[in-house]
């Protein structure tokens, strides 16, 4: 008697896409970006596309180590689109929810070039993205019976893991597929470059310190000894909107990174290692001529506020932190910020 497969591959083709248009017809959230496939709940849960094409153009495709490049909790599938488009490589989507892995397939077909050869090895896998063995296996199979040979490794792993709604806080705990089985899976199909494997982790911005910390051991545990940076990224409006751990062959030489985003691009990016910073208090008020600036708090929470403050103020120029703690850091300057900083 034959077992049931534990994971189904999906080819994204255009009959796909006509089966995902029964569940979510194909719309764009902003002019001029590509439409996908969406459910109203999947597409809040999803990353912006402005963010995630970003996201890719920040790594550098000489760097990142051979093979496909594997999203474990897909989703709509718009991150690894960009990641794959971008870095012209082929994509692996693992989707536990067979809807949204449909959804994901069309999203993946109708984001291809026709005369891009790396999209014929685009699969999705609709099972359990822990299940490193039998996934990896279920994709050669796919692409075997495709009339594909090749055993392509994984030369990149993202990593969005879905975390409880409304929460204040979150741990890490609450995150699936849970971090540190998945890594500890895919671990030995990963293929590695001069400065490890390649691994983006898309994580919860209300993870504290201490999570923060835990997430950093798992890494640690697992792949002793890598380098990473942890990226902090704001839109704006007094908020972390992304907290994100780049690993690898694809972090920075700095072990903290802090982005401005704007509606389409990065505005401004600061990296460099965390220092802390004392707070001055003001009894009097503040002297005739001084810039009070209120600041975006994920500089202030990645630590990178000092760095950034040496470039955006002349070095002779007197300044305080006044508030450090909230939405809304304060600093006062004797000298206007130089807003290129």
């Amino acid at each position: 008697m034959n077992e049931e497969p534990t994971h189904i591959a999906i080819q994204p083709s255009a009959e796909i896409v006509k089966r995902a248009e029964k569940i979510a017809g194909a719309t764009s959230a902003r002019k001029g970006e590509p439409a996908f496939h969406m459910t109203e709940t999947l597409g809040r849960l999803s990353t912006p596309w402005s963010i995630a094409k970003a996201r890719a153009e920040q790594i550098d495709a000489t760097v990142l180590p051979a093979g496909v490049i594997l999203d474990a909790a897909a989703g709509s599938g718009v991150q690894l689109i960009a990641l794959t488009t971008g870095l012209r490589r082929p994509g692996l989507a693992i989707e536990i929810d067979p809807d949204i892995a449909l959804l994901c397939a069309a999203n993946m077909h109708s984001s291809s070039e026709e005369d891009d050869f790396q999209r014929s090895m685009d699969r999705v896998l609709v099972g359990d993205g822990c299940d490193a063995e039998n996934a990896i296996v279920a994709f050669w199979n796919s692409l075997r019976e495709a009339g594909t040979r090749a055993h392509p490794p994984i030369g990149m792993l993202h990593l969005d893991p879905a975390r409880p709604r409304d929460a204040q806080k979150h741990e890490i705990s609450e995150m699936q597929p849970p971090l540190a089985p998945l890594l500890a899976a895919w671990s030995s199909h990963l293929e590695t470059g001069p400065r490890g494997p390649a691994i983006l982790l898309d994580l919860s911005p209300r993870l504290s310190d201490d999570q923060q910390g835990l997430v950093d051991a798992v890494v640690e545990t697992t792949f002793p000894g890598i380098p990473r940076t942890w990226e902090w990224l704001s839109q704006g409006g007094g908020r972390i909107d992304r907290l994100s751990l780049w690993i690898g062959s694809i972090s920075s030489k700095k072990t903290r990174r802090c982005v401005r985003m704007g509606t389409k691009k990065v505005m401004a990016s600061v990296e460099g290692e965390p220092r802390s910073s004392d707070m001055a208090k003001l009894e009097l008020p503040p002297p005739f001529g001084a810039y009070l600036s209120i600041i975006d708090p994920a500089l202030v929470h990645s630590g990178l506020h000092e760095a950034w403050l040496e470039q955006a103020v002349p070095e002779e120029s007197g300044r305080s932190w006044l508030r450090l703690e909230g939405r809304r850091p304060l600093l006062i300057t004797t000298d206007p910020l130089n807003t290129d900083a």
